[in-house]
């Protein structure tokens, strides 16, 4: 199963590649707490090509062989919308105020919907925070004030940002991280509440 993953049919492997394998296996069969260990410490560096979510659907691929339950992504703050939902992470690399953010869409109410409806979305403000697309996922917005902004799109039904927040008593309150969650979600659902009245949603 985890030769499929990765590795075109017939292609031959050598050296440490069958231990490889075997350690994600491994790991595969593991609590939540241990399969996030193994992307923070060791997954994450495959190359910039390989994302969280990518992992988290090998890994669940094989506890479904293995007819474990799916791993949960364990997050600091969520929420979830309409058409989409968000999660925030901490960050890899421990760094103090900098966290990860997946922003997903729910495929089973836009799979419908026309496909420039979900293209391009603003970024919210959130007070202390500034999130920022990763790259491939930011793109211009032109604003109605005609000024030139930072919008974000969504690849393969998903959308890699990160959050970097700041506590400091000039700005005021900064909010919390599920309120930035709540606004990443109400920024994708906003712009596309209106389609609910003609093509039918699963709001569960």
């Amino acid at each position: 199963m985890r030769t499929s993953q990765v590795m075109p049919r017939g292609q031959q492997f050598y050296g440490g590649t069958a231990l490889y394998f075997a350690l994600f296996c491994d790991v595969a069969r593991r609590d939540d707490q241990t399969i996030e260990a193994f992307w923070a410490s060791i997954a994450r560096f495959w190359g910039q090509w390989y994302r969280r979510q990518d992992y988290y659907q090998q890994i669940n691929q094989l506890r479904s062989v293995l007819d474990l339950d799916p791993a949960e992504r364990l997050y600091q703050a969520r929420a979830k919308g309409v058409y989409s939902q968000a999660e925030i992470f901490e960050g890899e690399d421990g760094e103090k105020g900098l966290r990860q953010v997946l922003l997903t869409l729910r495929t089973e109410n836009t799979r419908a919907l026309p496909a420039d409806a979900i293209q391009l979305f603003t970024l919210p403000i959130c007070n202390g925070h500034i999130l920022t697309p990763d790259p491939g996922y930011g793109a211009p917005l032109i604003f109605p004030n005609n000024v030139l902004g930072m919008g974000f799109r969504f690849r393969e039904e998903s959308c890699s940002l990160h959050c970097y927040s700041v506590e400091a008593p000039q700005i005021g309150d900064t909010q919390t991280l599920t309120e930035v969650a709540v606004e990443l979600v109400r920024y994708v659902d906003e712009p596309l509440k209106a389609y609910a009245s003609t093509i039918p949603v699963n709001m569960l």
